[in-house]
């Protein structure tokens, strides 16, 4: 009952208005001008590094668009994704705001957008602008819930049910609606998703083969659709109540 009582409010409960915790975090509704201006915004190719695990925490980055992916490095060189970031969410904060070396690697999972504020001006910048402690302190909340949905889905939840979440979430933000149903694009490989689940890529596939075969999506012009967001839904809802 516990968990059920902790799921209802990952779905539920949201830090404030315009962020979005799922499929990935997103913070549109802020506004972080005091903290960007005089660093106009640059674009990062698709797979670079921004900062390695272990690095030096020298910069803070504002997301304007793309998608970033942050990872745990083991030493035996596999990764583990422990969420992914978009639009209008800071990068790097508290690591530069205490001075300690990153805990996590991350990198471009798309082309982004950002601006690259040096820590030093960013806990400047902090201390003089209330009103950037109030949205920071709404995405660590919202990465807090990100990361309590992600514990919940890989620790009680099979492969099926982690990715039938994911395209729930994906098409239900996303996704166009049309007279048969919800169309949406699928912007990862199975080799990506298998990364950002932590299983193979012939685990991610045999889902995905799963969901074709019992047309719980179906394959139309480059997307999927799906007629029924119920049928998906139904599958991993129970954790969350």
């Amino acid at each position: 009952m516990e968990l059920r009582r902790i799921g209802c409010n990952l779905d539920h409960a949201k830090p404030r208005a315009g962020i979005r915790t799922s499929p990935w975090l997103s913070a549109d509704g802020l506004d972080w001008t005091e903290l960007i201006q005089g660093y106009p915004s640059c674009v990062i190719p698709r797979k670079h590094i921004l900062w390695a695990q272990g690095s030096t925490a020298d910069e803070v980055y504002v997301m304007k668009r793309g998608l970033v992916r942050l990872d745990h490095c083991y030493s035996s060189g596999k990764t583990r994704c422990l969420y992914i970031v978009s639009s209008g969410v800071t990068l790097g904060e508290s690591s530069a705001l205490f001075g300690t070396a990153h805990s996590y690697q991350a990198a471009a999972l798309t082309s982004c957008t950002v601006h690259i504020v040096p820590a030093p001006v960013f806990r400047e910048r902090v201390s003089l602008f209330s009103a950037l402690s109030d949205q920071l302190l709404s995405v660590a909340a919202g990465k807090k819930l990100v990361l309590l949905r992600q514990l919940t889905l890989g620790s009680f939840s099979r492969l099926y049910t982690r990715l039938c979440h994911f395209i729930s979430e994906l098409s239900e933000h996303y996704g166009e609606k049309t007279e048969e149903g919800i169309l949406f694009a699928l912007p990862f490989t199975h080799q990506e998703l298998a990364e950002l689940f932590g299983v193979t890529r012939v685990a991610v596939s045999q889902c995905m083969g799963t969901l074709l075969q019992n047309h719980a999506i179906e394959r139309r012009r480059g997307k999927f659709l799906l007629r029924d967001p119920a049928v998906l839904r139904n599958c991993w809802s129970e954790l969350f109540q």
